[in-house]
């Protein structure tokens, strides 16, 4: 009975190499998943527009990719969700070689700014914003 139950395993783990080798299908993936955060002592808005991440933290799937290619096509997704920072890209691509291909995304993402004015490096200026006050 034991041997029975080793061939089945086996059979089941080589099944799937051996259909895709037999239609020429090759296909890959990547899935990295990241986290961050800071402990912060200081000017917070400052920090946030300069590391351009929120305090806070955030977590997600830092890197997808997926990769799917036979003789006569290809399909290729690449995504990127993390939802604590606001980082959000999806891209899709479906393709046909010397027929024609489909390429699509998304792509949304935060920009901190701390409100402090600026700086305008070629003339080595620095701006200041009127603070403020009560109307």
């Amino acid at each position: 009975m034991q041997r029975h139950r080793s061939r089945a395993l086996w059979a089941a783990l080589l099944l799937p190499a051996a259909l895709s080798a037999a239609s020429d299908v090759s296909t890959e993936g990547t899935l990295t998943f990241g986290a961050g955060g800071t402990l912060l002592d200081g000017d917070r808005p400052a920090y946030q527009q300069i590391q351009q991440q929120r305090k806070d933290g955030f977590a997600g799937i830092e890197e997808l990719r997926f990769s799917r290619e036979s003789k006569d096509s290809l399909f290729q997704l690449r995504a990127r969700l993390l939802p604590g920072n606001e980082d959000y890209r999806l891209s899709l691509r479906y393709e046909r070689p010397e027929k024609f291909y489909v390429d699509t995304g998304f792509e949304q993402f935060r920009v901190w700014y701390d409100g402090s004015g600026g700086y305008f490096r070629p003339t080595d200026t620095g701006f200041h914003l009127a603070s403020r006050g009560p109307r």
